[in-house]
């Protein structure tokens, strides 16, 4: 299915999509007519901060391009980004009970809660992110 991106001129690697949403996933739009619409209000708004003064020079339109992309990996959610994480930590759980003889996950339910648990789930979900947006490209 082809979808449309805007991709931002940057000095390192060229045109690239920098828009993102708020659980870092990529930003794609159905038609080339609304990625067009959507860059446009945004280089309305970085002229209205130029015109406040936030920002010391003007936009360059030439910076930004709307180009057709064939998303070749799947679209995650943050629940399904969420259910891996667990699955992980599950897994990890599992391994180091096998090797020790552990009969019940009582210890672990216990000990992966509040502040640990928040830790290893950002943990996996920064890991799992990097895997979705870098995957084989490494």
């Amino acid at each position: 299915m082809k979808r449309y991106e805007v991709q931002t001129f940057t000095f390192c690697d060229g045109f690239v999509n920098t828009w993102s949403d708020n659980d870092d996933t990529p930003v794609t739009f159905e038609t080339e007519a609304e990625a067009e619409a959507e860059l446009a209000e945004h280089l309305e708004d970085l002229e209205d901060a130029f015109k406040r003064g936030d920002l010391s020079d003007t936009p360059d339109p030439d910076d930004y391009q709307v180009v057709q992309v064939y998303p070749s990996k799947p679209i995650y959610t943050v629940e399904d980004i969420q259910d891996i994480a667990d699955e992980a930590l599950n897994a990890a759980c599992r391994v180091v009970q096998a090797r020790l003889g552990v009969t019940n996950g009582d210890l672990a339910a216990q000990y992966f809660q509040g502040q640990t648990e928040r830790v290893i789930d950002d943990i996996l979900r920064g890991y799992i992110r990097s895997e979705i947006q870098l995957g084989d490209e490494q």
